[in-house]
């Protein structure tokens, strides 16, 4: 996928993660989709812990809750991974979940 195509997926999906990611796309974040796709049950129990995680350390966040649910909700087994880095200008680390195709934005926190 191209960052064309990611922008727009990012552009028409609903919610602040998707605007901000949108956002740290357009002004040049780095970004890449990871080959493949894994369970959305594995996905559900990794990124469970990691909101553990980040809020016993503190760590900023956003869409933790709204991504947990939407994983939740999805009725798809599998998904794909994907990632907006926008930390080196101050931003997130936006965790992307998309459908196995690639064709639509599922949920993502940063």
């Amino acid at each position: 996928m191209d960052r064309e195509r990611l922008a727009e997926l990012l552009s028409t999906a609903p919610g602040d993660v998707a605007a901000s990611a949108s956002e740290a796309l357009a002004a040049g974040a780095t970004f890449k989709l990871w080959p493949g796709a894994s369970t959305a049950a594995e996905f559900r129990s990794v990124f469970r812990r990691r909101q553990r995680n980040a809020l016993r350390a503190g760590q900023p966040s956003i869409g933790f809750a709204e991504g947990l649910r939407d994983l939740g909700a999805y009725e798809g087994v599998f998904l794909a991974l994907g990632y907006v880095d926008d930390r080196p200008q101050g931003g997130y680390y936006f965790q992307l979940f998309l459908t196995p195709d690639l064709s639509r934005l599922i949920t993502g926190f940063g």
